[in-house]
């Protein structure tokens, strides 16, 4: 059971510790080519976005 709850600790410390160790990074700008897609384009902001 021991066993079990560090397992548990240890991924739980590394799943949500790691992320924080990294600087966030602007989104790049919006080119066809690039590639690589934003989670929102600019402007929209909040929890509930059209």
């Amino acid at each position: 059971v021991i066993e079990v709850c560090l397992v548990s600790l240890i991924t739980s410390i590394l799943s949500f510790g790691l992320p924080l160790l990294r600087k966030c990074s602007p989104c790049p700008e919006s080119e066809a080519n690039s590639g690589i897609d934003c989670p929102r384009p600019p402007g929209t902001y909040g929890n509930y976005v059209n």
